[in-house]
């Protein structure tokens, strides 16, 4: 689920696709998206449309998805989408943090108050998640894996103003 236009829409969304070279050109994209179609057709609420995320410089990636042979589905660009990526070292330091004009910055242990700024934040953006607490399901939610020790929020006067995590997502 996405906000879209101040309104939560499901939304398709794939990325992080990958295949190896030596499997590349053996149809299995094409049988994939066929698959994808399937289940799209079965879907009693199918989604509005599709979004999927490719790297700019992944000329592979762009020319395979876009050519659209064997049945793949027409792309079009609509925009581009920036992601902050820091690494972290394997042995983290222990956090250095700042506060500036009024803002806190701590680790979070709010979950409940972190998912309702998100909640309010959603809106606000187009492909924004409409995450919920269950996102944060160790087991099963999106972010399974995320300690939600690993938050920080920032906030001011007691209320939650920005936040951040640090999930490694090797596994």
């Amino acid at each position: 689920d996405l906000w879209i236009n101040g309104r939560i829409k499901r939304i398709g969304y794939l990325s992080s696709l990958r295949s190896a070279p030596h499997a590349r050109s053996q149809g299995l994209l094409a049988r994939g998206y066929r698959f994808l179609r399937e289940l799209h057709e079965s879907d009693p609420v199918a989604p509005d449309f599709y979004l999927t995320t490719i790297a700019e410089k992944n000329r592979i990636a762009i020319d395979q998805l876009t050519s659209r042979r064997a049945g793949l589905p027409t792309y079009h660009q609509l925009c581009r989408f920036h992601t902050l990526v820091l690494p972290v070292s394997r042995k983290p330091a222990e956090p250095k943090l700042a506060s500036a004009a009024n803002c806190q910055v701590s680790s979070c242990d709010r979950l409940e108050e972190v998912v309702t700024f998100l909640g309010e934040e959603g809106p606000k953006r187009t492909f924004f998640p409409a995450y919920q607490l269950d996102d944060f399901d160790q087991r099963e939610g999106t972010f399974r894996g995320l300690d939600p020790t690993s938050i920080c929020g920032a906030s001011r006067n007691g209320r939650i103003i920005g936040t951040a995590g640090v999930w490694c997502q090797r596994h």
